[in-house]
């Protein structure tokens, strides 16, 4: 069962499904990978995991393309909607106020990098992309590196532990 280990929501459905699937009998695990478009065509084509839970955004990214795995894997249901957050320093009041800014994405090919490219394009906001994992981005917007992250799952991930803790940054709202 594969899952995108940038989306905290996913990845813990992954093990319960796993361990549901082990306490009755069969063979089941959780695996960590891209869960991009392009990372579901990788494994596809490595044939490692039966089974993907996937956001919508990379369903729908993906199917715009019609690649290999949307027809090895045709049925398809509805997850509960994902957290979308994008954190960012007390000044900057609006995702509006990234355009030309560098914002962190999370990892290329991740659930949390093809939504947030899908947000700013639906705002029609620019940003200059750069892309890492949570904690690193995290330390980037710390040291003003970078102007915000986007996170998936903020409400439960626990990169985001401490963060923020001294009430410089604080989540933007989507407008």
């Amino acid at each position: 069962i594969l899952a995108d280990p940038g989306d905290p929501r996913a990845s813990r459905m992954a093990k319960d499904f796993a361990a549901v699937m082990s306490a009755a009998g069969a063979p089941g695990r959780a695996i960590v990978g891209s869960t991009s478009p392009n990372g579901l065509g990788k494994v596809l084509k490595s044939d490692v995991a039966d089974f993907a839970i996937v956001s919508l955004d990379s369903l729908l990214s993906g199917a715009k393309g019609d690649p290999e795995w949307m027809k090895r894997a045709p049925y398809v249901t509805r997850l509960a909607p994902e957290t979308l957050a994008v954190i960012a320093a007390r000044e900057i009041k609006s995702i509006n106020e990234l355009q030309g800014k560098t914002v962190s994405f999370g990892d290329l090919d991740s659930a949390t990098s093809t939504s947030g490219r899908m947000l700013f394009s639906r705002l029609g906001v620019t940003a200059n992309q750069t892309n890492e994992p949570l904690p690193e981005g995290l330390d980037r917007l710390s040291a003003g590196k970078v102007q915000a992250v986007v996170v998936m799952g903020a409400d439960e991930s626990s990169a985001l532990g401490d963060f923020g803790g001294d009430g410089r940054f604080h989540i933007l709202p989507v407008r």
